[in-house]
C-alpha cells in the first residue's frame, strides 16, 4: 500500500449532518412517487445543482415535477427542504480532527458536490482555514463520482490518487474508487470513521471530553445543538419519535445545557472514563464509577421523586469514543 498523504472529506452527510432522515425518501413519499423512480430522476438531474449552480431546492423541484406538477406539492416540498436545511448541524468533533491530521503530516481537503456558494459558507463557518484544499463541483464543472472531479482534487493536492483517502456518506459517490485509485471510506459516524482510519494506519489522538446523548425535544432552544460537537444524530422508531443527538462536551458546557432543559420530565447525562454527570432541570449529580458507583442511587432516587419513568432511569453509557 502506498503511504497515505492526504485525507479528503465530503461536506453533506459527513462534515454537515442531518438528523438521520433520508431527504429523497421523504420527498418521494410526499409527492407520491416510487422511491426507485424518484432516485433515478434525481441522479439524472442533480448535475443542475452540482455542476450548473442551480440551487439544490430548485433542482429538486425539477425532479418533483416529473411526478407531481401541482402547486400544493411544490409548496410542501419547498417548505420541507427549507426546514431540513435549517436543521443541519456541523459535525464539530470531526472538524477538530482536521488540525490533528495536519499535525501528523497529512494534508486535509474537502471535495463536495455543491454550488459555488459552498466556499463562502466554509469561510463563514471557520472551516476553510483548517484545510489545505477545497474542491467544489459547482466551481470546476465536474461532479463525483466522475474521475474528472477527483483528478482536480489530486492535482491541487499535488498527490497521486493512491496517496489520498476520500470519505463520503454516499456509496454512489465512492463507486468508482477502484477505477480511479483512491482509498474510499463510507462514513456512518465518527466512531466508525476513527476505526476505519486506524485500520489503514491513520491514528487520531483521543480527546478528553464527556460523551452524552441529548433528546432534541427536551430542549427549550434546540439551536444550542449547533454549538456542540455532534458525533451522530438518530431518530427513534416510536409513534412519537425523538431526535437523539450524541455529543461531546466539556465541563464548561454543563451550565448552559442544563438551563436549556425544558422541565423535570427530562434529564441529560454525560460520561467519560470513571465518571458520569446527570443533569436534571434543577439538580445535577456526579457519579464516580471508581468508588462503587457513588452518587448513582441519589440520581435514581431523585428521578423517581420527580416522576421519570423507570425505563428512562437506566443512565446507559458507551465508552467507544
Amino acid at each position: 500500500m502506498s503511504t497515505i498523504k492526504a485525507v479528503a472529506f465530503d461536506m453533506g452527510g459527513v462534515i454537515e449532518l442531518n438528523d438521520g432522515r433520508n431527504i429523497l425518501e421523504e420527498i418521494a413519499e410526499m409527492v407520491g412517487a416510487p422511491i426507485v423512480d424518484f432516485k433515478k430522476a434525481y441522479w439524472e438531474r442533480n448535475h443542475l445543482s452540482n455542476v450548473e449552480n442551480m440551487s439544490w431546492e430548485n433542482m429538486i423541484m425539477e425532479v418533483v415535477r416529473v411526478f407531481n406538477k401541482t402547486s400544493e406539492a411544490e409548496k410542501r416540498v419547498r417548505e420541507f427542504v427549507r426546514r431540513y436545511n435549517n436543521e443541519k448541524i456541523i459535525n464539530r468533533e470531526l472538524v477538530t480532527w482536521f488540525p490533528a491530521l495536519r499535525r501528523i503530516g497529512l494534508k486535509v481537503a474537502i471535495l463536495s458536490n455543491a454550488t459555488s456558494e459552498l466556499r463562502g459558507k466554509l469561510e463563514q463557518l471557520g472551516i476553510a482555514p483548517l484545510v489545505d484544499e477545497i474542491v467544489v463541483s459547482g466551481e470546476i464543472g465536474y461532479q463525483k463520482p466522475h474521475k474528472e472531479a477527483f483528478d482536480v482534487l489530486f492535482q491541487r493536492l499535488g498527490l497521486r490518487s493512491d496517496e489520498v483517502v476520500f470519505i463520503d456518506d454516499s456509496a454512489k459517490s465512492l463507486e468508482k474508487a477502484n477505477e480511479i485509485g483512491y482509498i474510499p471510506i463510507q462514513f456512518k459516524d465518527n466512531e466508525q470513521l476513527r476505526a476505519d482510519l486506524a485500520e489503514i494506519g491513520v491514528e487520531l489522538p483521543r480527546m478528553d471530553y464527556y460523551k452524552g446523548a441529548i433528546v432534541k425535544e427536551s430542549l427549550i432552544h434546540p439551536d444550542i445543538l449547533k454549538s456542540l460537537f455532534v458525533i451522530k444524530a438518530d431518530v427513534t422508531e416510536d409513534d412519537d419519535p425523538w431526535h437523539l443527538y450524541t455529543v461531546a462536551v466539556n465541563d464548561g458546557d454543563f451550565d448552559r445545557i442544563q438551563k436549556e432543559i425544558k422541565d423535570n420530565r427530562w434529564y441529560i447525562h454525560f460520561w467519560k472514563w470513571n465518571e458520569m454527570m446527570v443533569l436534571f432541570k434543577d439538580k445535577r449529580f456526579r457519579i464516580d464509577f471508581s468508588r462503587n458507583m457513588a452518587g448513582q442511587q441519589e440520581a435514581i432516587d431523585y428521578g423517581i421523586s420527580i416522576g421519570i419513568p423507570e425505563e428512562q432511569r437506566d443512565f446507559l453509557i458507551d465508552h467507544s469514543i
